[in-house]
């Protein structure tokens, strides 16, 4: 008798259709997810592969469990996952399919998915869908090693050349010295959290973003009623704005308590992470 499998369905132009598995904790499920243009049967290339990943929050995308998937065509039994006759979707193979083991989705809970193909050469790639993968309470099928959603790296083995994926430093400075209305951020400052206390307004200036210093972040924290200010050097943006601040413009009634968090995420500009709704843009 074949395995049952879990049916999904994927179409390109359609990507808001997001698909649920429900399966249950320490089974070994069996997913095909048939893919689709526009209502038509995508059938990929025969050396294109497919990955589904998972994981607790869509923002994680380097703690992912992935599941490799095999193609239709690479499918040799044609009926490994069903004896039925081929017809339908079936016969026009235009889908992968992923085998799950019982360590993979040992933890109950409800994780975020992806399914993507790829060309041989990885020089063409698609996100056909997002979905929830749902991992059921399963008294009847046992006790299984948890969940492991991140690897183990031994970063002694590593020699870095350029910025580090972690903080350098973190530091929280308090400030609050009116003497000057200016704080001039350094590249050793990445990671720390700047704390403004003062009875006026203060403007942080970014440090000139460069190839080297990319992935650098800097934080920002106002507990006044005052205006604080993170400016880039000139010619440099934030979010394509010179600089971006606590006080009112736009729906910015400057609450108490405001919090941004920075990085510079290409060679010569920056991004905001958080604090984008909270905090208004300068044009100048």
């Amino acid at each position: 008798m074949s395995s049952p499998f879990y049916r999904i369905k994927l179409d390109i132009q359609h990507l808001k259709r997001a698909f649920h598995v429900y399966c249950h904790a320490g089974d070994t499920p069996l997913v095909r997810a048939y893919l689709y243009q526009d209502g038509e049967k995508y059938v990929p290339e025969g050396d294109w592969t497919a990955q589904m990943g998972y994981g607790e929050d869509f923002e994680q995308s380097t703690a992912l469990v992935i599941v490799d998937g095999i193609s239709a065509t690479a499918d040799n039994s044609s009926s490994s996952s069903s004896s039925e006759t081929e017809t339908g979707d079936d016969a026009d193979r235009n889908y992968f399919y992923f085998q799950f083991t019982a360590a993979d989705i040992a933890t109950p809970g409800d994780y975020w998915c992806q399914v993507i193909i790829k060309n041989a050469l990885d020089t063409e790639r698609y996100v056909f869908g997002d979905g929830t993968l749902h991992v059921l309470e399963s008294p009847l099928g046992g006790s299984h090693t948890d969940l492991v959603l991140t690897d183990v790296v031994n970063w002694d083995n590593i020699t870095n050349t350029g910025t580090v994926p972690w903080p350098d430093s973190t530091a929280v400075v308090a400030c609050s010295s009116c003497a000057s209305d200016t704080t001039t951020c350094a590249y050793t400052d990445h990671g720390k959290t700047w704390v403004w206390t003062g009875a006026c307004d203060q403007t942080f200036t970014l440090p000139t973003p460069t190839a080297a210093r990319l992935g650098s972040t800097y934080q920002f924290l106002n507990l006044t009623t005052h205006i604080v200010t993170v400016r880039c050097p000139s010619g440099y943006t934030l979010d394509t704005y010179p600089a971006i601040y606590s006080g009112k413009g736009g729906v910015n009634t400057n609450p108490a308590r405001t919090y941004i968090r920075v990085k510079q995420t290409t060679d010569d500009s920056y991004n905001v992470l958080e604090g984008r709704l909270t905090w208004t843009y300068l044009d100048t």
